[in-house]
């Protein structure tokens, strides 16, 4: 694994652990497979926002 390899799991862990929802009682979930690895964060949308809201011109 090179340098670059690793630089993007540590992303990908930094995200779902800063990113996580702390107020619902849900983990970040890493898997680890022989050929993939896989970060799930499960989250959703603030009760506010709908799909064309978040696919239209926002501040965030």
């Amino acid at each position: 694994m090179d340098e670059s390899e690793l630089e993007a799991i540590r992303e990908g862990i930094a995200n779902a652990l800063l990113h996580r929802d702390y107020l619902r009682p849900i983990n970040v979930q890493i898997k680890v497979y022989d050929d993939k690895m896989q970060i799930s964060n499960v989250g959703g949308l603030p009760d506010e926002w709908d799909t064309e809201k978040i696919l239209s011109s926002h501040s965030s």
